[in-house]
């Protein structure tokens, strides 16, 4: 994610960081290639503009400033990173109002997603409701996109495998065939007010996917302003797609005409996204982008926190954003408690039922390659070597938790007891060699002794020598 702009920007603040002290001309230089950086990256001018309202108004001023510090390159790049937090929303990020206080069950609370043809608000509709059912909330999806015909069964089959009710227009008794979309949208929010999935239940909301616009087709956006006035709804979201750059600020400034957005949806923000789009939208629409879509699975929808992209953008990484991925990816099998589990690891006591626990969270991060996208980019160009080498990859991941699963109870709580002749047994359960068996107990035995270190340190030990795992 936003690999281009990351590199240029680590290469100005690179060179700045040999320098002992920081002149005019050198901060000038380095605004020429952090300007540079972000035009490459398609961030539109006025985001760019924003940004050195931010980080530079006067050099000469700042140039003072860095002269009482220690470490004036560290204290530039802590500037450029809250710029960048602005630039992208810190600040502005406010809940939706979807607070159960605010919810009467006669009258469910509506989200409407509104952007561009292709953007992919209806898989987007889906994520949204699987992330607010997972937040307590009980969602109902309908399509209100009246163009397209395969539009209803494409949201029905998204929805059934994340186990969310729809509302379907094949239910209704009335033919839909000549009737105006505003005529649909009134009888599907009569339905909604009765329907058992919304009038039983507290927390019910509706999320309302629609047709895919064009910024030139008039007719199209007149009808979904109509829809949203017939709507009234308690938020409405532009989805859009982080591979369209700046453009993404005029897409934005064209909704924003019609509706009254209140938030914004990023998709495709894992793939090759020049920034220009996350960076751009929100200095347009003056509206927080609220999540990102980072894949093609139901979860994969993020709340987007400014300050983590802005400072995995410059290469600091986010290591709080890590243990709250890993943390939401542990399986909840487990009976211990977080803090029983760190105690029982000071005193020695990381079996291979933790250790699978283990295996488990990073295959559930992306394996090395997610947790990196966490890390600082000198950690990840210790992992990506790491890869390279074929030292830790997905499949030996997968592999190790095979092999795990053909031990016994006692085996997992004791690897110590595993000789020979049970080594020969769970090889074979496990369609493995000895020697595969072998290298996840020397394997084991070395993460043991590591987390039991790393169990006594405390936020900022554990940051001070975090790089030291990946020597």
């Amino acid at each position: 994610m936003f690999d281009q702009l990351s590199q240029s920007l680590e290469n100005v603040f690179g060179g700045l960081r040999r320098r002992a002290s920081l002149r005019e001309q050198d901060i000038e230089n380095a605004n020429q290639e952090i300007r540079r950086a972000l035009l490459e990256a398609d961030v539109a001018l006025n985001a760019v503009k924003a940004f050195f309202e931010n980080f530079a108004p006067r050099t000469d001023l700042l140039t003072q400033e860095l002269a009482q510090t220690i470490n004036p390159a560290d204290e530039l790049l802590k500037r450029a990173q809250n710029a960048l937090a602005r630039l992208l929303g810190e600040g502005a990020q406010r809940p939706m109002r979807l607070a159960s206080t605010e919810i009467e069950l006669s009258n469910p609370p509506t989200i409407l997603l509104a952007g561009l043809q292709g953007s992919g608000k209806t898989t987007t509709a889906v994520k949204l409701a699987f992330h607010l059912q997972k937040q307590k909330h009980n969602p109902l999806l309908v399509s209100l996109d009246f163009s397209r015909p395969a539009a209803e069964q494409q949201l029905l089959t998204l929805a059934q495998r994340a186990k969310i009710p729809t509302i379907l227009q094949s239910e209704n008794p009335e033919n839909n065939e000549g009737v105006t979309g505003n005529a649909i949208t009134n009888r599907v929010i009569a339905f909604a007010k009765h329907a058992k999935n919304i009038a039983t239940k507290k927390n019910a909301l509706l999320i309302c996917d629609t047709a895919g616009r064009m910024q030139v087709d008039e007719q199209a956006m007149d009808e979904i302003a109509s829809i949203a006035k017939i709507l009234t709804p308690r938020e409405t979201l532009l989805v859009a797609d982080a591979m369209l750059g700046q453009e993404a600020a005029n897409i934005a400034e064209s909704f924003k005409q019609r509706l009254q957005i209140s938030g914004i949806i990023l998709t495709r923000l894992d793939g090759d996204a020049r920034a220009g789009a996350a960076l751009s939208m929100m200095s347009s629409a003056k509206k927080p982008v609220r999540f990102a879509g980072t894949g093609e699975s139901i979860d994969a929808l993020e709340k987007f926190d400014p300050n983590a992209i802005a400072s995995r953008i410059l290469g600091r990484g986010d290591l709080k954003g890590l243990v709250e991925k890993m943390q939401k990816s542990t399986p909840k099998v487990e009976k211990t408690s977080e803090k029983q589990e760190k105690k029982d690891i000071a005193y020695g006591k990381f079996n291979l039922n933790a250790h699978k626990k283990q295996i488990q969270q990073m295959r559930n991060v992306g394996g090395l390659e997610g947790l990196a996208k966490h890390l600082p980019k000198a950690m990840q160009d210790k992992i990506n070597n790491a890869r390279a080498k074929s030292m830790v990859n997905a499949d030996k991941l997968k592999r190790q938790e095979v092999i795990i699963n053909a031990m016994t109870r006692d085996e997992r709580k004791n690897p110590k007891i595993i000789h020979a002749s049970r080594k020969k047994r769970i090889a074979s359960g496990a369609s493995a060699t000895i020697v595969e068996v072998n290298r996840l107990l020397k394997n084991h035995a070395s993460t043991a002794k590591a987390m039991k270190t790393m169990a006594k340190w405390d936020d900022k030990a554990l940051q001070r020598n975090a790089t030291s795992l990946f020597r």
